[in-house]
């Protein structure tokens, strides 16, 4: 973990970017974009937050709420928060062709910009939204500044083992969060770094679960239900 913080910090040290966030629904995405955003705030003063709801209130962050009944979704507002020229942009999620384009646009043009994809791998996820930004394959890869893969597994309750007590529920207490992170810093091999990446990624969130299996703080079962049953081969 300590090794993949070191990476998340060089990355939001960048004056220019993209770092995308992939995974599932419910997955935890946006608690982790928060916490980048709080981290950034301590030498930025001009961030800007996109959400759809705004959840969770950050400090020194301005935080704009989605609606799109009212006209109101990322595509719309991304326009006008460029004019204010924020030093870092979070886009909550990129769902469509307009908001992927500029927000590429975005994080080529001098802004550090944070966002979530969804989808079932990286590799899903980035197919995904480089067909909606409709970018070469050369310009996605240059703009992409970091890749987070990620997901939650639940843990078991420390003072039933998992049993079940008054103080959990069902022997649950709490999420693990598990991630794979890749940075871009190759200029000639980026669409191979890309390939690379999104191919391990699954086998490195696979292997960070493992860890935590053998600390005894999840169990073979929970990593079947959240990575897929493949998963309990490597466990021993």
């Amino acid at each position: 973990m300590q090794d993949q913080l070191q990476i998340i910090t060089l990355i939001l040290k960048q004056p220019q970017g993209l770092i995308v966030l992939a995974g599932p629904t419910g997955c935890g995405k946006s608690s982790t974009l928060h916490a980048m955003l709080m981290h950034c705030q301590r030498e930025h003063s001009n961030i800007i937050a996109l959400e759809d709801p705004v959840e969770v209130g950050l400090d020194g962050v301005h935080q704009m709420g989605m609606n799109p009944a009212v006209g109101l979704d990322f595509s719309d507002v991304l326009p006008y928060v460029l004019r204010a020229d924020p030093d870092i942009i979070m886009v909550g999620e990129v769902r469509d062709a307009k908001t992927a384009q500029m927000a590429l646009s975005a994080a080529q043009t001098g802004h550090l910009v944070l966002t979530t994809v969804h989808g079932a791998s990286m590799g899903a996820a980035l197919s995904r939204l480089q067909r909606l930004a409709k970018m070469s394959g050369d310009d996605f890869a240059i703009t992409l500044q970091l890749l987070v893969e990620q997901r939650l597994l639940r843990k078991h309750c420390e003072l039933c083992c998992g049993y079940g007590c008054g103080q959990c529920h069902q022997g649950i207490s709490g999420r693990q969060g598990i991630f794979a992170c890749h940075a871009m810093q190759s200029e000639r091999l980026l669409k191979k770094d890309l390939s690379d990446f999104c191919a391990s990624s699954s086998a490195e969130l696979r292997q960070r679960a493992i860890q935590y299996f053998d600390q005894g703080i999840v169990s073979s079962a929970e990593i079947d239900r959240v990575l897929g049953s493949e998963s309990s081969l490597t466990i021993h």
